[in-house]
């Protein structure tokens, strides 16, 4: 990324600070309304899954400089939820849509059209290191 798009992004995580919990469980619930097929894979309260995810999200915020360092880790949590959950390419599409669209929800014109191009280009990069031999292929 280069440090344009690296500013922006920072800036719409800044816009969802302190309020990281609600924006991750609006996120979820806009998942399984326009997915209602992936709620299974999260049985129970999805207030635990939405910590992890804000937890997540911090992760790769921090590390915007340097995305390829949290490639292991990503890796791994792609391997799991192939493992727990059975994702497939379709979920991390859905995943990478309803974020930005959850990020653009909550934040409103401060999440201008720069931050959304930036995140599209963020967010898929990142899920991609995620899935990278880790996924089967939808259908």
């Amino acid at each position: 990324m280069t440090p344009e798009q690296i500013s922006s992004v920072r800036k719409s995580f800044q816009l969802m600070e302190g309020k990281e919990e609600v924006v991750t469980l609006l996120f979820y619930n806009r998942l399984f309304l326009e997915n209602p097929q992936m709620r299974e894979m999260f049985p129970g309260d999805i207030k635990q899954q939405a910590e992890k995810l804000a937890e997540v999200l911090k992760l790769i915020y921090s590390s915007l400089d340097n995305l390829d360092s949290l490639r292991p880790a990503l890796r791994d949590l792609g391997s799991r939820h192939l493992r727990e959950h059975g994702v497939v390419e379709e979920h991390y599409l859905a995943f990478c849509q309803t974020l930005i669209d959850t990020l653009h929800e909550t934040a409103g014109t401060r999440f201008d059209s720069a931050a959304k191009q930036h995140g599209v280009r963020c967010w898929p990069g990142s899920v991609q290191k995620c899935r990278t031999k880790h996924t089967k292929p939808a259908g």
